[in-house]
């Protein structure tokens, strides 16, 4: 299983900023992408195809809170748990609410 954390060098936590994750796909994504291997054969672009469509996958992953809360746990088990239990909405607007306050914070403390 692929740890698309490691892919776009993020750290396995449940916040990210959503600019920079975005800015850091962009980068590793231009980097790697397939067009750039104008003149090269089949053999020579599989692995820039194989490495954009991972960047990518990690990058659509991570960028949707649900599945990014999902992926290190399934990243310890090895597989999709099986029973993955709805958060009340209480608690949820909690844990989101807690989560949106962090960049502040951190502006704050620098």
């Amino acid at each position: 299983m692929t740890d698309h954390f490691a892919l776009l060098n993020e750290p396995r936590r449940p916040w990210l900023e959503p600019e920079l994750l975005k800015a850091k796909f962009l980068k590793l994504a231009a980097e790697a992408h397939p067009d750039k291997q104008h003149g090269s054969s089949e053999a020579e672009k599989s692995p820039a195809n194989r490495r954009y469509a991972e960047l990518s996958a990690a990058y659509n992953c991570l960028a949707e809170p649900k599945s990014r809360l999902l992926h290190p746990i399934e990243l310890e088990l090895g597989a999709k748990p099986k029973d993955v239990q709805q958060i009340p909405p209480r608690p949820r607007r909690f844990v989101r609410r807690s989560g949106d306050g962090l960049p502040e914070c951190r502006r704050f403390s620098r």
